[in-house]
Parts: C-alpha cells; structure tokens; sequence
C-alpha cells in the first residue's frame, strides 16, 4: 500500500530471550527517547489513512510499533489494516540491531503474517510467513536476504544517525538494507539542511530526501518505489523535529503524479497518551 511505504520511507512494530541482552561487563547503549505518535495519510488531497508510531526503550533494547489503519473511502474498498512490531537491541555504539520482527497484514479478501527472528550481532536466523493460515517460504533470494535489517529498526538506525549528519561528522547519505519477509528494498537518505527557524508553523527541523530502491519483490507499477536502472529515481521529502527525539513532522512525494503527504496530529508523549488504532 502506497501509505505504508510512504511512512516506512521516512523512518522508515515478542518475546525477549537472553540472547538479546548486552553481554556481561559492557556499559549499556544510549537509548533511543521515546515516542508515540499520530499521523493522517492523505492522497490526492483525501485522507485515506491513519498511522500511528510508538517507540518505548525497554533496558538495553527498543521495541517499536508502527500501526496503519485505513480510513474513509479506502476503508469502505478495502478495509485495510497493518501491524509491525520490532524488538531492537541497542548496542553500546548506540546502533540498533534487529532481535525480532512481526508484522500483520489485513484487507478483506486475505491476511498474511510475518515473523523474521535475529541471532547475536543482528544476524537473520529465521522467516516465517503465513499467507491466508497456509506457510509459505520467502521467495526474496538468501544472498539478498543476508545483511538486513527490518523496516523499524531502519528507522532507529537512522534516527542514530541523522545528528551526526547534520554536523558533518558522518556521510550525508545513509543506505540501510531492509527486509522484511516479503520484499528487499535500499532505504537511502540524504540529509539536505537544518531549519532553525519556526517558518510554516513547523518547529526547528531537518530536511531529508528519502528513497526506497526496490531489489525484489516490486513491480515497475508500485508507486513510491525506485529501480537500480533509474537515476533520477522517485524521491520523498522528509521533515525531521531538530531534537533529541528526532520525531517525523511531514512526508511528502516530490513531484508525483498523485501527491501524498503524512502528517503529525498528535504528539501523545507531549500530554496523555493517544489512543491505541485496532482493527
């Protein structure tokens, strides 16, 4: 769905076992602050979603949840409702390493699950996927898959880096690859500027240009999604709160041919806690 990855790009959601904890002896990681958010999705001008975001630093590890409801006419067609929940393990260098990911996928005429766990140091160890109650396997290639991270903890690792960037103590273009059962994708971003004035009634920020490069999985008809073999590309333009909690303000497509935008509602960690979305 065009929503989904639109937010994913811009962060772009279990069970906890000894494996995920910090070995013995070394100092524990900088956590991510928490968040929990609200977003409207709106396309062509209508709304057609809502999303919400929630990060809560849990010890030596982050869990994440990013949650998409449909909303108005897209929900009379097709009802459509997405889970992802990520457990991340902060390593001392205050990088995220995924531990375990699920996400749950809805619309009226099927569901599918996903479950990707991860071994010491973020290796990949398993994929399940459940399409309509029947497993099925990955068909996104083992080479491919080997190096991945989940969408949310790409989203972590970004947030990780995004300070250093804007100071220029580290590349100005960050690419994660990302996995998440079914598609393989580059989230590449480049931090572009840091606004340090109020203008637009946005509060200091930084701007990004954001792109999902697709590597299997994608159809030359997806929207949001770049090719290898197309320079130019289809990019997004991401606004970014200038704090430590590096919240995501806007998302935004750059000259598409059906405009979409994501925007903050709510900042629920700012007075008492949104309500959760459910199906």
């Amino acid at each position: 769905m065009p929503s989904r990855r639109l937010f994913l790009a811009s962060l772009l959601s279990l069970p906890a076992t000894g494996a995920l904890l910090l070995p013995p002896g070394r100092a524990a990681a900088s956590l991510p602050p928490a968040i929990d958010a609200r977003y409207d999705v709106r396309v062509a001008g209508m709304t057609v979603a809502d999303l919400a975001l929630t990060i809560s630093p849990e010890g030596n590890r982050a869990r994440s949840t990013f949650v998409m409801r449909s909303r108005g006419l897209a929900a009379l067609m097709s009802d459509a409702f997405t889970r992802f929940e990520a457990l991340s393990r902060i390593a001392p260098d205050g990088t995220g390493e995924p531990a375990a990911f699920e996400a749950y996928h809805y619309k009226r005429d099927r569901t599918r699950e996903i479950s990707i766990r991860y071994g010491e140091g973020g290796a990949l160890e398993r994929v399940e996927l459940v399409n309509q109650g029947r497993d099925k396997k990955s068909e996104v290639p083992s080479a491919l898959q080997a190096g991945t991270v989940d969408p949310l903890t790409a989203f972590l690792r970004l947030r990780a880096w995004l300070p250093d960037a804007a100071r220029g103590r580290a590349p100005a273009t960050r690419v994660i690859p990302v996995f998440e059962g079914r598609k393989r994708f580059d989230l590449e971003a480049t931090w572009l500027r840091t606004e340090r004035g109020k203008g637009a009634g946005l509060p200091p920020h930084h701007e990004l240009k954001v792109r999902l490069v697709a590597l299997f999985g994608f159809d030359r008809g997806d929207d949001l999604v770049s090719f290898p073999d197309e320079p130019q590309g289809r990019w997004l333009r991401v606004l970014v709160q200038a704090d430590r909690r590096l919240l995501p303000l806007v998302v935004e497509t750059v000259n598409d041919r059906r405009p979409a935008r994501v925007t903050l509602t709510e900042d629920c960690r700012a007075g008492e806690r949104c309500p959760a979305l459910v199906q």
